[in-house]
């Protein structure tokens, strides 16, 4: 059984008394195994995926990337990296998995986000864009910023 609560002021908090009496009652004289939720939420994901991919995509008409799978992976790249050594003893960057805690994967997006700023490129509100999300758009609906900047990109790369 999985339930969801908060600590707050040194006591754990459970959504309502209702739900507090009910896992209590249901599990009076169990041990419990409490474990922290300390993941990126979902909606930071796809703030990430649905918002600053593209946004960084759709800006760089020149980079070759033929897709946000690509240009993901260079974000993480640039953002997300360590080094290893190869067989001959060659240091090499390579990016690291965003499955990380949701206090570092803020300190990513942060990174990304002082990157965008330094080059110039305009960056996702993530507000508006959690707004335009919970707004339940349609099916193949675009974000519309987002399809501004997609339009400049075609214009770009047609030239």
């Amino acid at each position: 059984m999985q339930i969801r609560a908060r600590i707050i002021k040194g006591r754990i908090q459970f959504g309502s008394a209702f739900a507090e009496a009910r896992f209590m009652g249901k599990n009076e004289g169990a041990y419990l195994i409490i474990q922290v939720d300390d993941e990126p939420t979902a909606q930071m994901r796809r703030f990430m995926e649905g918002a600053i991919v593209p946004y960084y995509f759709y800006q760089n008409p020149k980079s070759g990337w033929t897709n946000f799978k690509e240009c993901r992976e260079a974000l993480k790249l640039a953002h997300n990296f360590t080094f290893v050594n190869d067989r001959e003893g060659k240091s090499q960057r390579t990016a690291l998995s965003t499955s990380m805690t949701k206090e570092k994967f803020k300190e990513f997006l942060g990174r990304i986000e002082r990157d965008f700023q330094e080059n110039g490129f305009e960056f996702p509100d993530s507000e508006a864009y959690r707004a335009w999300t919970d707004s339940a758009p349609g099916v193949g609906e675009v974000y519309p910023p987002l399809e501004a900047l997609k339009q400049r990109y075609e214009e770009a790369r047609a030239i």
